[in-house]
């Protein structure tokens, strides 16, 4: 009976290990804290270049953009992230674009980036936009904190 009661408390200690440790495996290997917000309503023109974060170091940092219109009426904006890596300046060719449609649009996009420090973080847009568009942006820091 003895021996029963010790394998119990082992097996108890052993099962309490593998939860504590698989708890600490749950959370984010690399965490991303919001360094930036900001948000560009009733826009009727092109934005020019936007610094939206300027980063303090040299690190990873995911940049999302959501892009709306909400009325479509023939033409619309093309939102565009700029930044400089380790290399040279950067545009993300893809951007987000409303698209066509007869009602309203919108688009979004998500882009992880290497950015130096000092370097600012920009928005621009090209096209036109027929009607008002807003814009709302993120900046996050990956893993750094």
């Amino acid at each position: 009976m003895k021996r029963v009661s010790i394998y119990l408390v082992a097996l108890t200690l052993v099962g309490l290990a593998i939860l504590h440790s698989a708890k600490g495996q749950a959370s984010a290997p690399f965490p991303t804290y919001v360094v930036a917000k900001a948000a560009f309503v009733g826009q009727t023109g092109n934005l020019p270049a936007t610094t939206v974060y300027t980063p303090l170091v040299t690190g990873d940092y995911r940049l999302s953009m959501y892009v709306d219109q909400p009325t479509y009426q023939g033409s619309y904006p093309c939102v565009y992230w700029t930044w400089t890596d380790d290399f040279s300046a950067q545009i993300n060719a893809t951007g987000a674009c409303t698209g066509g449609g007869s009602t309203s649009v919108f688009g979004s996009n998500d882009v992880f980036v290497r950015a130096l420090a000092g370097q600012p973080i920009q928005i621009t847009s090209q096209g036109s936009a027929s009607g008002p568009f807003n814009v709302y942006v993120t900046v996050e820091q990956v893993g750094l904190h």
